[in-house]
């Protein structure tokens, strides 16, 4: 009960969090600042939680609510009447798009949860030491920072469409070509491409949403979408390792999830590309 408690209070923590963020005058670049946090606790977690008691772990999760409590004050009352757009050629796609890319972030975190959950089995069942590409994982994380600035530098030099749709076909191959063989350097790449393209699918698919409903109510939603995905990924991933189907097989639903999230993304670019700007 314990845990229910808590799992469904930091879920609305998060949850009002990234609505406030999605109904910013500037969602992408707000949720680029986000990520841009987000890599740095990550790569802070790997480092220091393999080093902490089970009570440390608690008490070091604690830690961290209660530093954002002060924040919590300069959430705003109510909301404001007329949020400013961040694009005017945007401002023409209709609210069911964020719907839409609520259920993109579903599919693309499918690829997200199994990959996360299979990487480092994968490499050592490759024959790959568990030390080491336990390293390479934790120190690839620090590619998460670069991908943050990069996807704010296109975002005020490109449009947001056709960013998305080649960081997803760069995805595709990177997780797909562990399908075909785990080596070192294929491991090293794909983890180090892995980190770096992440970034941007997350500021890009978060940022669409936001800008498709500009009240922030279905940014709201983002979490669970993100949730949902990374429950499922693994889910399917363990009932295709069970089947026989191996690593490999789930590196292949990495990448067919991806594509079929790039195949949304692609659809509504056909669509929309003369508002692109």
């Amino acid at each position: 009960m314990l845990r229910l408690v808590a799992g469904l209070g930091a879920g609305l923590y998060t949850a009002v969090a990234v609505a406030g963020l999605g109904a910013h005058s500037k969602p992408r670049e707000a949720f680029n600042w986000m990520l841009l946090a987000f890599a740095i606790s990550q790569f802070l977690e790997l480092q220091l939680i393999p080093h902490l008691s089970m009570n440390g772990v608690y008490l070091f999760f604690i830690a961290t609510y209660v530093v954002t409590l002060p924040f919590v004050r300069l959430i705003p009352k109510t909301s404001a009447p007329m949020p400013i757009p961040e694009a005017s050629s945007e401002t023409q796609r209709p609210p069911l798009l964020a719907w839409v890319g609520i259920g993109a972030i579903v599919i693309a975190y499918i690829n997200i949860g199994a990959y996360w959950s299979n990487i480092e089995l994968a490499a050592e069942a490759a024959g790959l030491g568990g030390d080491w590409s336990a390293q390479v994982i934790a120190w690839s994380v620090l590619l998460s920072f670069v991908g943050c600035f990069a996807a704010m530098w296109i975002l005020k030099r490109f449009d947001h469409d056709r960013p998305l749709l080649f960081t997803f076909c760069l995805m595709v191959m990177a997780v797909g070509l562990l399908a075909v063989e785990i080596t070192a350097a294929l491991f090293v790449f794909s983890v180090a491409m892995f980190n770096f393209l992440w970034i941007f699918i997350d500021v890009y698919q978060m940022g669409g949403v936001s800008v498709a409903d500009r009240s922030g109510s279905a940014a709201a939603f983002i979490p669970g979408a993100q949730g949902l995905g990374q429950t499922v990924g693994p889910f399917a991933a363990s009932i295709m390792l069970e089947l026989g189907w191996g690593f490999d097989g789930v590196f292949v639903l990495c990448a067919i999830a991806s594509a079929g999230a790039l195949v949304i993304y692609t659809l509504i670019y056909l669509k929309y590309r003369h508002q692109a700007g």
